[in-house]
């Protein structure tokens, strides 16, 4: 249990419905899916309330990425925000997220909901160009005279319709 991703739920039980502040930071770094990126900055912003018997936590996750991008290799730096609505049940089953007592620990959540919302390549903007093929040129960069008309023998996946 994180110190710093736990809440404190005594309010909550006596005033059901009632929406509290809750934030704080953590490393993120384990959760991220990318090979070559680290987190330098993870952060969750939002509330909670009491919906007798479960805790409802709705808010936003902010972290920010180092690293290399996956299509060209060049350093970048990013930031995501990622819609964080989570239901904590009491004495559920062990498939969802569970509170217990007074306390409720989030950063399983967060962490499974950074692994599974991430885009599963680390690029260092939406439209990266990558590098050339034949010369390893960045084409982000510049572009090469290379010819690329030749196809390889993974071409014809190209046409495969789904």
């Amino acid at each position: 249990m994180s110190e710093k991703t736990t809440i404190n739920l005594a309010s909550a039980f006596v005033n059901c419905g009632t929406q509290y502040p809750f934030s704080c930071q953590f490393d993120a770094t384990d959760a991220l899916p990318f090979v070559n990126a680290k987190a330098v900055a993870a952060r969750f912003d939002g509330e909670f309330s009491f919906e007798d018997p479960d805790i409802s936590v709705v808010g936003n996750i902010t972290v920010g990425v180092e690293g290399l991008c996956d299509r060209c290799g060049g350093a970048l730096k990013r930031k995501f925000v990622l819609p964080f609505d989570q239901i904590f049940y009491k004495d559920a089953d062990p498939d969802c997220y569970t509170y217990s007592g007074g306390w409720l620990d989030i950063e399983k959540a967060l962490y499974d909901e950074l692994s599974l919302s991430l885009p599963t390549l680390l690029l260092c903007r939406d439209d990266c160009k990558g590098i050339c093929v034949k010369c390893g040129a960045n084409l982000n960069e510049t572009s090469c005279s290379c010819d690329t008309s030749k196809p390889n023998a993974f071409s014809v996946l190209k046409d495969l319709k789904f």
